[in-house]
């Protein structure tokens, strides 16, 4: 009887011991193991139609009124299984004189960080720029990159400009690629009230990725 309760015993032992081995496994690999199944997968996408180009309104300074603008805007779409959270939209290059890396704004939202697009086609957009006509110095596009008080915004003529961009989330970078842009204006007349209508081409072209983060990521859910 007592080989029986020592052998009892000892396999609960060893099924303590394997308990304890698989917890230690899971808390230094849960990040891994979750991303094995569960991952965000965000995918860019323009249209010539709103929101993507809507007419709207924006400052060209912190204190100036609002202008009348075409606003041109890119949408994020999470095609992922996870959420995305806290998303940042940076430019890291654009071939403009003194350009540095800067962030830029999501739509309609007063903060750079996004707290979340939801999974399974969840959207959301950030504004590249804003088509304006201005007095003195006639169209131009207002790029929509955050800039520190009392700094003048970055404005460009109708030409065609290219820049590196960078999405990234809790979950690290989540798209990095080349957005290409372009804007002319049409020469016929618009309504009164609004400027000439733009003629604006976008293309999209993102880096190679596995799963849209990180090339060393096996996500079997996406």
């Amino acid at each position: 009887m007592q080989d029986f309760w020592t052998a009892v015993g000892a396999i609960f032992t060893g099924v303590a011991a394997l308990a304890t081995m698989v917890a230690i496994f899971v808390a230094l690999f849960q990040d891994k193991l979750r991303r094995r199944f569960f991952c965000e997968r965000l995918i860019l996408e323009w249209d010539e139609a709103p929101p993507c180009i809507q007419w709207s309104h924006t400052v060209l300074r912190e204190s100036s009124s609002p202008l009348h603008c075409y606003s041109v805007r890119i949408r994020v779409r999470n095609v992922g299984n996870a959420s995305a959270e806290s998303v940042q939209v940076m430019c890291e290059e654009m071939a403009l004189e003194n350009f540095a890396p800067v962030n830029f704004r999501w739509t309609q939202r007063e903060t750079l960080t996004l707290e979340r697009i939801a999974p399974g086609g969840g959207t959301a957009c950030f504004d590249l720029g804003y088509i304006i006509a201005l007095q003195k110095e006639g169209p131009k596009m207002m790029l929509a990159a955050s800039r520190e008080l009392n700094t003048p915004p970055i404005l460009v003529p109708p030409g065609k400009y290219s820049g590196l961009f960078t999405i990234s989330s809790t979950g690290g970078v989540n798209f990095r690629g080349q957005i290409r842009f372009e804007f002319t204006l049409h020469p016929q007349p618009m309504p009164p009230g609004k400027m000439l209508e733009p003629s604006v081409k976008v293309s999209i072209d993102p880096y190679p990725t596995v799963c849209g983060l990180t090339t060393d990521c096996n996500c079997t859910g996406c």
